[in-house]
Formats: structure tokens, sequence, C-alpha cells
């Protein structure tokens, strides 16, 4: 996982580590299969739009589950969140989770990572 943060903007690529994989949709419900993609700021950053990433989603069936999931394609997907700044630090917050069509990876779950902003 890569982060840039300015001061309008944070840029979250996930690289999935191995071939084959993908993360989650940012449109998963938090409450259902799979663990939602999330971006969020604190201390230092205040979002001011939602987050929106580079790739489109597709249809996952899981045929085991009879459940059909949003994911991104499998390898890198980049998050932008559109902030506004108020300090020289902030706190970005990430979750995810990796998985191929037959294993998921230990999920991540509000990861903080303190950035310094550019001034």
């Amino acid at each position: 996982m890569t982060i840039v943060a300015a001061a309008d903007l944070v840029k979250v690529t996930f690289r999935p580590a191995r071939p084959g994989f993908h993360i989650y949709s940012l449109d998963l419900p938090p409450d259902g299969i799979g663990i939602p993609t999330r971006v969020n700021v604190r201390a230092g950053l205040q979002a001011t739009g939602p987050p929106t990433a580079n790739k489109k989603e597709r249809r996952l069936h899981l045929s085991l589950l009879d459940a059909q999931l949003s994911v991104y394609p499998d390898g890198p997907v980049t998050i932008s969140l559109p902030v506004r700044g108020k300090g020289p630090a902030a706190k970005i917050v990430v979750s995810y989770g990796a998985c191929s069509r037959t294993v998921c990876l230990q999920p991540v779950i509000d990861r903080v990572t303190t950035v310094t902003l550019p001034s």
C-alpha cells in the first residue's frame, strides 16, 4: 500500500502482494461478506467528498456461498479522497481485504498511518 497526501487530495494505492488477488469495492456493505475498502482521514485533514477508485468494479460470483460480491480487478487499485488540509501532518485510516477466488489474506482494519503534508 502506498499513500500520497496533499492538502486537497489523498491517494492510496493498494497492491495485492500475490498474483490473482483483488480487493473489495468501496460500495461493499459493512455488515456483509468481505471486507469493504475504506479510506478516511483524521487529525490534519477533513474529507470534502466521497472516495473514488481508478478502476471499475466487477461482480465476483462465489458459488459456494451463492453470493455476488463487488470487487476491483486483480492487481493495483488507487482510491482517491478529496480533502481539505488543516495542519502539517495528518492521519490516514484504511481498511481492506485482499482475496483470490479461493483464499483470503488477513484483513487490515482501521490501520492508521501518519503522513506529513507538503508545505
